[in-house]
């Protein structure tokens, strides 16, 4: 009788401590999922290929595992088109334990889709986007076993076609805009690779100031949870856009995650040995205990979105701008131009769109020029130096060419400047030689063209401007224009 009892009782130890060793860490799970996804089976996931379809429906098979249900009535999958050819998004949902506040919406997404293979190489974007698409999941299990927590409804998005255009996540956001209206959507979150915490030494979270007490929100929580997150204000950068493109535009709030760009992203070496998965379960962890919080009815959108974000269409837009370049002065009757000289303009801008194209610039510059003078002696061997330093005030009609983040411009119009002072400068020979053929006129206009580009809140143009009229106010006195050049950067707010 003691035989078998002491058998029964090592046969249920070993059982246990078999089940024990079966039971997988979180970190464990994260790295199947990027594995897998990013494996040679799935070449990496080409938006529209087979294997980008067999990622979507791997997604979708976690997804039902974790207990989300499908948010759209035809089942998980979001189907679209870009130029004729089928993606399809993997979009399921918790639905809000509140009978009020489940009805307003916070939105985890990640997209699935790759670079594929190009010259023979596989490209398998684990950390882009791997990671996030793991740390999706992983997050879906937790909270499906929290929903009781949750007051308002999440939902979780796989995209497709992020890297050929965020289409996937546009799509979606055009989608939830539609059906359940923006203001019902209070926090939209991507997580785009994020498998590279340690070698970062933080997580960033873009966009703490979309979000009412954002940045103390997410650095309590970080702090409960033993991680370092830095975070900003808003994404600023059309070089790292992402997921929250599509909604940040509709005025939503967002937060871009990601762990940085330390990995070997968008080439062959990103591979699912190199992820660091401890980095990863503390990313999914902290995300996870986030999005409790954003389901609180106290976390609100503060209605603020990054410049880059503003929609085309807003008819106002206010910045700053500096130019540096040359000045010269052209002698009309006798066809005779000056050295150029340093000229320097910094002040303010303000745009005002009347049409997706089309607009108008003004402005308040503070500025100074210089440009050789000649000698009356011999004009073209001896020179002093003028200066003149001015306040102008320019307005032009603008074009746009593109959209509110990448856009084409071109503008022409008039300008006045009120000449602060003007007349030759130093205490050289030359300027001892030097005589000024009459008084400087305080008030000067002329025209204005310039050409230039934005990407996202900064413009960088190429503005010349010609004086009309004289330089100089007096009986016979020789005609002289002033001519500027400057090469100028801008900031909108």
């Amino acid at each position: 009788m003691k035989k078998i009892f002491a058998c029964a009782l090592a046969l249920v130890g070993a059982l246990y401590f078999e089940g024990a060793a079966l039971a997988q860490t979180r970190a464990e799970a994260l790295s199947d999922h990027v594995h897998y996804l990013a494996s040679d089976e799935l070449r990496g996931r080409r938006a529209g290929s087979e294997e980008a379809q067999m990622a979507r429906e791997y997604i979708i098979g976690e997804f039902d595992k974790a207990g989300l249900v499908p948010f759209f009535k035809d089942g998980f999958r979001e189907h679209f088109q870009v130029d004729g050819k089928g993606f399809c998004n993997a979009v399921g949902m918790i639905e809000g334990s509140d009978p009020e506040l489940k009805n307003e919406y916070v939105v985890l997404g990640a997209h699935f889709d790759h670079l594929g293979e190009r010259g023979g190489k596989i490209y398998p974007g684990a950390d882009d986007n791997a990671s996030g698409s793991a740390a999706l999941i992983e997050i879906a299990k937790i909270l499906s076993e929290k929903r009781d927590m949750l007051k308002r409804s999440v939902i979780f998005a796989g995209f497709d076609a992020e890297e050929i255009g965020l289409y996937g996540s546009n799509f979606l956001a055009k989608a939830l805009a539609d059906s359940v209206g923006v203001s019902s959507i209070k926090l939209m979150m991507s997580l785009d690779m994020v498998g590279y915490y340690r070698q970062s030494g933080k997580l960033i979270l873009q966009g703490s100031s979309t979000i009412k007490d954002g940045k103390i929100l997410i650095e309590e929580e970080a702090n409960r949870m033993d991680i370092n997150v830095k975070t900003k204000p808003f994404e600023n950068s059309i070089f790292t856009a992402t997921d929250t493109d599509g909604f940040a535009r509709k005025g939503i709030a967002t937060l871009a995650v990601t762990t940085g760009l330390k990995s070997p992203y968008h080439k062959p070496e990103d591979v699912a040995d190199s992820v660091d998965y401890a980095g990863l379960d503390k990313v999914t962890g902290y995300i996870s205990e986030f999005t409790v919080v954003a389901c609180d009815p106290y976390l609100q959108p503060s209605g603020k979105v990054a410049p880059k974000h503003i929609d085309k269409r807003d008819p106002f837009m206010l910045g700053v701008d500096l130019g540096i370049g040359s000045a010269n002065m052209m002698f009309k009757d006798g066809g005779f131009q000056t050295y150029g000289g340093f000229a320097f303009s910094a002040g303010v801008s303000a745009k005002f769109r009347l049409h997706d194209a089309f607009g108008f610039k003004t402005g308040a510059y503070f500025e100074r020029a210089t440009t050789s003078f000649p000698i009356a002696e011999n004009l073209y061997y001896q020179s002093a130096r003028y200066g003149q330093s001015q306040f102008t005030v320019p307005l032009e009609a603008m074009a746009f060419l593109g959209d509110n983040v990448a856009n084409v411009y071109a503008g022409l119009g008039a300008y006045y400047s009120h000449a602060l002072n003007g007349g030759i400068i130093g205490n050289s020979e030359m300027a001892q030689k030097a005589v000024l053929p009459g008084d400087i006129r305080k008030n000067q206009f002329g025209i204005v063209a310039e050409i230039g580009f934005s990407l996202g809140a900064f413009t960088i143009g190429l503005e010349c401007r010609n004086q009309l009229g004289n330089l100089f106010k007096g009986t016979d006195v020789p005609r002289a224009q002033m001519r500027y050049s400057l090469f100028k950067l801008g900031y909108n707010f």
